[in-house]
């Protein structure tokens, strides 16, 4: 894909609207979360949540890299509500082949963050959307990449 700019609207999706904002994107009903809307589930965002369970309803499977779950998981009991949300989403392991795309992604972009590179890789895969609660570093690494992503904020 040529130099597309990333596209952006804001969450949440008024009721029952989920599907409509996302379809004409994505065909596989799936999304792709981020670390940020983990954090943000943690922390009981009524946005956060409210996405979660219309992408639920609407058939539409939360999706996320493995290296985002070990950037926001600790392990204590007070994570109880983000082990809640977990529970709906598909926690992608990171491949060989997603590792590699992800350093190119970060070589091309000029940054290290290689779990961000790896949500713009795996969003790559998927041809599916990106929902994060800061849209700039995704943008800056799909723009480097040539990918035209798009993105939702929560």
């Amino acid at each position: 894909m040529g130099g597309r700019r990333a596209r952006q609207c804001q969450w949440p999706a008024p009721p029952g609207r989920l599907t409509h904002v996302v379809a004409p994107v994505h065909d596989a009903g799936v999304l792709v979360y981020d670390a940020g809307v983990l954090v943000a589930a943690d922390r009981r965002s009524t946005r956060a949540w409210s996405l979660h369970v219309e992408a639920l309803r609407s058939r539409i499977t939360p999706t996320l890299p493995a290296a985002v779950l070990g950037q926001v998981w600790r392990g204590r009991p007070a994570q109880a509500n983000l082990a809640r949300f977990l529970r709906g989403c598909d926690v992608t392991p990171d491949s060989e082949e997603l590792a590699r795309a992800a350093g190119v992604a970060c070589g091309a972009a000029g940054t290290d963050d290689v779990v961000d590179a790896l949500v713009v890789v795996l969003a790559r895969q998927l041809g599916a959307p990106v929902v994060t609660s800061d849209p700039s570093d995704l943008r800056h690494l799909a723009r480097a990449i040539g990918f035209g992503l798009v993105l939702h904020q929560l």
